[in-house]
């Protein structure tokens, strides 16, 4: 079960805007119009929406959506103006109990002290508080660099908070020690990690075959990692994410644009937030790599680039999709005979793919790369 945020107009005529806990983003749509809604806005969906779990404390949906595209500083003020909003009946007796001792002239002692150590209360809360995004980010950004060593430390320092969240939040924790472990070599280990939570009776096993083709395709074991989506989607088809990852490996891995957009078009049949629409656009741009349409590849992968770096400050992830779309990008600005683009696209994602061992996306960029000098001397 994932949650939704959505806006809406109730039974009464009202604009909501709320959360729902819901399947995938179709059910959540369903759920809300038998329950009256009308006119309903997911700002989230299956590709966006967090993992439903237990919480002793559910943030506004309104602040969730502003984490989203929050920066850390900006997640620091965000997080200490809620405890100011929650706290205000302590705020507001604090500041009128200094008022009334400076009205009367009292000396300056240690009840000041302390009045004033209350109204730095929510920010010595925030400060306090448990970093889990920040350990995250360190995650997401030992994940982009290889650095496994460090992605499983971070992974098991994760893994009590993510337990607490229920079977999907269980399999992301399995998941990203499984991929530390296969990056260092422990293959068996790995694939063990994600397959122990089978017995688990919360484990949705769609999300579990998705997280395996995530480990075939850090392998470049492509045919598996297709096998694995395919069973995926069988068990939940109304899931977009599931059918938008099948499409992404269609069109990068095997460059079979027709298998692509019919998983593309399949996810498009389903509730999309805006973000997702973006991720499909990339994806189109792939297709019309695919297709032999170099210049609008080339304009589509620009543009889902952009997009990608634009998000790295928030997520360090956005910083690898950048580089598999800059290798892409290699292709494109090659075959369309834009060399020294095709260059600068090269000596910004070799690294990365040399680290990720993305041996495949290297290949194909070194090949139209040497095509497209042999062209440019003749």
């Amino acid at each position: 079960m994932r949650e939704f945020i959505y806006s809406g107009i109730d039974a009464k005529g009202r604009r909501v805007t709320d959360w729902v806990v819901a399947r995938d983003a179709q059910s959540a749509l369903e759920k809300l119009k038998t329950d009256g809604y009308v006119n309903v806005e997911l700002h989230t969906d299956d590709l966006s929406s967090p993992d439903a779990g237990p919480r002793k404390y559910r943030m506004r949906p309104e602040i969730a959506l502003q984490f989203r595209t929050a920066g850390p500083l900006r997640a620091f003020v965000i997080h200490t103006r809620e405890h100011y909003l929650r706290l205000w009946r302590l705020m507001v007796i604090t500041i009128l109990v200094l008022a009334v001792r400076r009205n009367l002239g009292a000396a300056w002692g240690a009840w000041d002290v302390f009045l004033l150590a209350l109204l730095a209360l929510p920010i010595l809360m925030t400060l306090l508080a448990p970093k889990h995004a920040a350990r995250y980010v360190q995650l997401q950004k030992a994940l982009v660099g290889a650095d496994w060593a460090a992605v499983l430390r971070w992974a098991q320092a994760l893994e009590p908070v993510l337990d607490k969240l229920g079977g999907a939040a269980a399999v992301e924790a399995a998941y990203y020690r499984a991929r530390a472990l296969l990056g260092l070599g422990n293959r068996g280990e790995a694939y063990d990690e994600l397959n122990a939570l089978r017995a688990r009776s919360d484990i949705s096993m769609a999300r579990l075959y998705w997280r395996n083709a995530s480990l075939h395709m850090a392998e470049q074991d492509y045919s598996a990692a297709r096998t694995a989506l395919e069973e995926a989607v069988a068990l939940e088809p109304d899931d977009s994410m599931l059918w938008i990852s099948l499409a992404e490996l269609h069109a990068t891995a095997f460059q079979d644009p027709q298998a692509a957009r019919s998983a593309l078009n399949r996810a498009r049949a389903l509730p999309l937030a805006a973000p997702t629409h973006d991720a499909v656009a990339g994806i189109d741009a792939h297709i019309a790599l695919c297709e032999g349409r170099f210049d609008e590849a080339c304009r589509g992968l620009e543009a889902a680039r952009s997009r990608a770096r634009r998000q790295e400050a928030i997520t360090p992830f956005a910083r690898g999709l950048r580089h598999v779309l800059e290798a892409a990008l290699v292709v494109a600005y090659a075959r369309a005979g834009q060399l020294q683009a095709a260059q600068r696209c090269y000596a910004a994602c070799s690294d990365f793919l040399r680290r990720q061992g993305l041996r495949v996306y290297q290949e194909r960029a070194e090949v139209a790369l040497r095509e497209a000098r042999v062209v440019a001397a003749k």
